[in-house]
């Protein structure tokens, strides 16, 4: 299997990319997911791994599920779409319609997995005081949704005690 992840270059992203290899998109590389074309690299992968989001473009990871529709795709979401009561912000609802494209094509018989996931331990939310996922824990669960017979359409994944 080929893998083509995005944000690959730190946190969440980089531990996949450690894990698996593949091709590796991030703005490190030049690589901007608001601007640049995906569909070339995804015809040269089986699985592609949508990590990476942009403060500046929040909507550009919802665009990559669409072009990335025809391989195996696992979406890094987040559990913030179920707290909908909570403050509205632009991460939010990016992240909400993110989950809503993913539900779309999977019912359309496309293979996305949503990962909508709580605080993970990377540097981006360092100053977070709450128990947090392990990165490790995070490449475990995709190494386990990739070994399954079935589609999964979505997992959750918090802390205890959060």
């Amino acid at each position: 299997m080929k893998f083509l992840i995005t944000g690959h270059t730190s946190g969440i992203g980089k531990a996949i990319f450690d894990k698996f290899g593949g091709i590796g998109l991030s703005r490190e590389t030049l690589f901007d997911i608001s601007k640049h074309d995906i569909k070339p690299y995804v015809k040269q992968c089986d699985i592609f791994i949508n990590n990476a989001y942009s403060d500046k473009h929040p909507w550009a990871q919802t665009n990559l599920v669409y072009e990335a529709k025809e391989i195996k795709q696992i979406v890094i979401g987040s559990n913030t779409t179920d707290q909908t009561k909570h403050e509205p912000d632009p991460y939010q609802s990016a992240k909400f319609a993110l989950e809503n494209s993913c539900n779309q094509l999977f019912y359309q018989g496309y293979d996305v997995t949503l990962i909508k996931l709580g605080w993970v331990d990377t540097q981006r939310v360092k100053e977070v005081a709450c128990k947090k996922i392990d990165v490790d824990y995070v490449v475990s669960l995709i190494e386990w949704i990739l070994k399954q017979p079935y589609k999964i359409k979505e997992i959750t994944v918090v802390p205890y005690n959060n």
